[in-house]
């Protein structure tokens, strides 16, 4: 089992010197050498800084010189001589551009399809060094950031702006240094992922973050352990993402998986439910679309309305799997939308679209708000501040008295993290938590300045 360890930045540096200018012997005689990712034009030495990415292709400049030689493949020699036109890996002929920002040419690209905004940057050995320091922004100077499946420069699958890059950003400055440390293998080799982040300058930080199950973690001059709430922004189905003394808390409503290995699209539509295939190549409506379409003309003519008083007909929103995927629950007020009350109901409908019912009704409870489900469990928030532990299969509903802001359901579904009220309107600072088997309430102490349910992060 391969264990990362940390590398002093002197290590680095031998480490490199030894690459390039050693070999080993192969085959026939011939030099095996280990080449590093270099180039030589127009006088400079430039070797590819893989941490620094180009955040805008319009900020490629014009053509400054190409590459006259590749080394790699062609030079068995261990005492060659580099000269001006080498590349290692780059192929004769390739176009090397200039970069915004950097008159000196001390920053250059070349393209490269399977790089971020396909092009890779060089940067002679000066620039090198004060990019690792200019490339840690600080929390103040970030201005978006992106996570994306490694090796894809596809639709990253977080993307933060302003005030939530900088909270992704002060994430990563809270990460745990390790000296060493060994990856769990249980379930092969780690998942990979890239992060970069963009302070408004052509250059910006890129990195990779592994997550093998049991930790994510990067290297930056050595490990670097991330907190928990990291698996928020990829939002795994019930991974915990906040740690309140020994119990773990997920992410709400994070696993949308149903029975049938499909998946609830999360497109914030309230007018129907549409579920993916497993391939995510086809979806479909779990209700008949002519239905909601005969009820909204019905609104619209019975109960028009205008501005805050017009009625807005929610046919399923926040759509939950219960009970292990068999079924979905969701919020509705189709059942009152043509009352004067108007009020919002739990329903409950198999995940093939059929035996529909009512499982908290609207009238008795008021607007129940739904927070997260494990197993058959459902819980979610009354309109007088109180949790609703309901069960899916046998329909019964228990209510804890709270006054507080639902926040999470707990991993293994026994707990509720909760913020109390100051009042009417204003959430507290204060957390709690009940245990909803014996209904008992815990105080948890102040709000973090990390907490994660608070933040708009993503």
């Amino acid at each position: 089992m391969a264990t990362i360890r940390r590398l002093s930045s002197a290590a680095c540096v031998l480490l490199l010197t030894i690459a390039l200018l050693s070999g080993c012997w192969g085959i026939g005689g011939q030099a095996i050498i280990d080449w590093v990712d270099f180039l030589k034009l127009n006088g400079i030495s430039y070797s590819h800084y893989w941490n620094a990415v180009l955040m805008d292709p319009a900020k490629i400049g014009v053509k400054i010189g190409e590459v006259a030689f590749q080394v790699a493949d062609n030079v068995h020699n261990p005492g060659y001589k580099t000269k001006d036109g080498d590349a290692a890996f780059l192929a004769k002929g390739t176009d090397v551009f200039a970069v915004e920002g950097y008159s000196d040419h001390s920053v250059v690209a070349v393209k490269d399809p399977k790089a971020f905004n396909g092009y890779r940057l060089y940067a002679n050995d000066q620039k090198m060094q004060e990019l690792s320091v200019s490339l840690e922004p600080a929390e103040q100077t970030v201005k978006r950031a992106g996570i994306y499946k490694e090796y894809s420069d596809d639709k990253p699958i977080a993307e933060m702006q302003s005030g939530s890059a900088s909270f992704f950003v002060s994430l990563l400055k809270r990460s745990e240094d390790r000296e060493s440390y060994t990856p769990n293998q249980t379930n092969g080799d780690p998942k990979m992922y890239r992060f970069v982040i963009d302070t408004g300058k052509s250059i910006g930080y890129s990195n990779v973050i592994q997550d093998d199950g049991v930790s994510f973690y990067w290297q930056d001059r050595n490990v670097k352990l991330l907190p928990s709430e990291f698996a928020y922004y990829l939002a795994e189905p019930r991974r915990a993402v906040f740690k309140v003394g020994d119990i773990e808390f997920t992410l709400p409503r994070s696993n949308l998986t149903v029975a049938t290995g499909e998946q609830i699209k999360q497109d914030g539509s309230t007018n129907n439910i549409t579920v993916l295939a497993r391939d995510g190549k086809t979806e479909r409506y779990l209700f008949p679309a002519e239905a909601y379409d005969n009820l909204l003309k019905r609104v619209q003519l019975e109960n028009p309305g205008s501005g805050e008083s017009k009625t807005i007909l929610y046919w399923a929103s926040r759509p939950t799997p219960v009970n292990d995927g068999r079924a979905i629950a969701f919020e509705s007020n189709k059942n009152a939308v043509l009352s004067k009350k108007q009020a919002f109901s739990i329903h409950l409908v198999n995940a093939d679209g059929t035996g529909e019912k009512v499982l908290v009704d609207g009238a008795k409870y008021g607007y129940a708000v739904l927070l997260d489900s494990v197993g058959s469990r459902l819980v979610a928030e009354s309109e007088d501040r109180s949790v609703l532990d309901i069960d899916v299969v046998t329909g019964d509903i228990r209510k804890h008295e709270v006054n507080g802001h639902l926040d999470a359901l707990s991993k293994d579904g026994r707990y509720v993290l909760y913020r109390g009220m100051d009042s009417e309107v204003l959430v507290g600072s204060k957390l709690w938590i009940i245990n909803l088997e014996t209904g008992q309430k815990t105080a948890a102490g102040d709000v973090p300045q990390s907490y994660i349910y608070n933040k708009g992060i993503k």
